[in-house]
Parts: C-alpha cells; sequence; structure tokens
C-alpha cells in the first residue's frame, strides 16, 4: 500500500523526525516499509500491512496508531451536517412491481 506522509498529518501533528525515525515508527506499528520515495512531505511509503490488522488499511487507522505513539490528539475529519442539500450524483429507479 502506498502512503503518503501528508496525509497522515491531516489527522495528527507529528513532530519533527527524520526519515529514520518514522521508518522505525512505521517498523514498530507493524508496518512493513518496502520502499520510500519523494521529498519532506511529498514522502511516499511504500507499507506492508499485516492480515488480521484491518484498521491499517485506511489513512486514519494508521493516524491512530501514531498518535498513540506520539500522545498527540486525533484530528477527526469533518462531515457535512446537512447532506439533504448535496444532490445525487446518479439516478435511482426502482423497477419491480412493489
Amino acid at each position: 500500500m502506498k502512503f503518503k506522509l501528508n496525509l497522515l498529518e491531516k489527522f495528527i501533528e507529528l513532530p519533527a523526525a527524520d526519515l529514520q525515525e518514522l521508518r522505525q515508527v512505521f517498523d514498530d506499528l507493524g508496518l512493513e516499509v518496502k520502499d520510500v520515495s519523494g521529498e519532506g512531505q511529498d514522502r511516499v511509503f511504500t507499507i506492508e500491512t499485516l492480515a488480521h490488522r484491518g484498521d491499517h488499511l485506511c489513512a486514519l487507522g494508521i493516524a491512530r496508531e501514531f498518535g498513540a505513539r506520539y500522545l498527540s490528539t486525533l484530528k477527526q475529519p469533518q462531515i457535512s451536517q446537512e447532506l439533504s442539500d448535496r444532490k445525487p450524483s446518479f439516478s435511482v429507479k426502482n423497477h419491480t412491481d412493489k
């Protein structure tokens, strides 16, 4: 799985860390780093997740693990309160008699 570092920073505040420290944290969390590409905040980690850790298959799950590691609070993504204002992107038709 490819994972961008700036995506992680949308959910938690990371302390200044070098590449070696970040790789160590990924490894400690059970996320094996296969490759690292890019520079700075555009850095992309290619990681391998464990089969029994479904929470590591999304950015929020990985951010929770990093937040616990660094004792930083998790920023929850904003969810729209008014979904009724949104227009559907496709139409739904009922083709049955009932």
